[in-house]
């Protein structure tokens, strides 16, 4: 996901995904670009209980719950390995992205 606006912008976005995810009673995750948009999307009361973790997590491991939707914030700044482990852990645990 990506778009113009400043962190704010990109919060607004997120929070607008996660609640689409949700009507269709998908779980959500979310990747945030690095530590500072992690910090500032936890800081969005739409977003508590949310799993946000840092784009770091998907070369560390990162678990897919099958079933739910994963949302990457400023998904343009993923490396290519990074886009490849994305897309290949969300094809085997049936993971919208």
């Amino acid at each position: 996901m990506s778009g113009q606006g400043g962190a704010a912008g990109q919060r607004e976005r997120v929070a607008e995904l996660v609640m689409m995810a949700r009507e269709q009673g998908r779980e959500v995750q979310i990747i945030a670009a690095d530590r500072r948009s992690q910090m500032n999307l936890k800081q969005d009361e739409r977003l508590s209980g949310e799993l946000i973790t840092g784009r770091r997590q998907l070369l560390e491991g990162m678990a897919f719950t099958p079933g739910n939707t994963v949302i990457v914030d400023q998904g343009e700044k993923l490396s290519l390995k990074e886009t490849l482990t994305l897309l290949d852990g969300a094809a085997r645990h049936n993971v919208q992205s």
